[in-house]
């Protein structure tokens, strides 16, 4: 799973919010939501297939 550095609370010092999250991060983060979901997907349909198979 991705890291994002910058998706902590604001400082506890200053008050101040976190920097935004660089847009390249989020694009990594979104294509990795995607494959997870893709492999998620593929495992389940191996599954049903070897259930098939077997009966």
């Amino acid at each position: 799973m991705a890291f994002i550095s910058a998706c902590g609370p604001s400082d506890p010092e200053t008050g101040a919010a976190p920097p935004p999250v660089p847009q390249h991060q989020l694009d990594a983060l979104e294509k990795a939501k995607q494959v997870e979901q893709k492999l998620q997907e593929d495992a389940e349909r191996r599954e049903r297939e070897m259930r098939e198979r077997g009966t």
